[in-house]
């Protein structure tokens, strides 16, 4: 009988040092798990701020875009009436060289008949 006392308290320190093995392993492992938590929430942090700023910098970029279209756009009018005004000055230049032509032809004849 004190050969299965010895026995089964041999059996329950065993199983003691086990358990506190175990235990110990368990806490190695959730220390660890928490460090791998620590780093992603980081990790997610620096993302929350990365996608911040990067959206900052979309709107200002789009921001840019808007107004540079708008110029574009405002510098296309500009041109199509620099084209109206040339294409209209060209015809008032046609006239006034007809005009011309006439005061010339009007002039010579003049002179053709002064010396008549």
């Amino acid at each position: 009988a004190r050969a299965q006392v010895a026995q089964a308290e041999r059996r329950l320190e065993d199983l003691r040092r086990g358990t506190a093995h175990e235990v110990h392993q368990l806490r190695d492992s959730r220390d660890e798990l928490q460090a791998e938590l620590r780093k992603a929430r980081e990790l997610s942090r620096q993302l929350d701020t990365e996608r911040a700023s990067l959206a900052e910098r979309n709107a200002g970029l789009r921001a840019r875009a808007e107004t540079a279209e708008a110029k574009l756009r405002e510098a296309k009018m500009r041109e199509e009436e620099a084209v109206r005004e040339r294409n209209q000055l060209g015809e008032e230049v046609m006239l006034e060289q007809g005009r011309l032509r006439q005061v010339v032809s009007t002039v010579t004849e003049s002179r053709s008949s002064l010396r008549s």
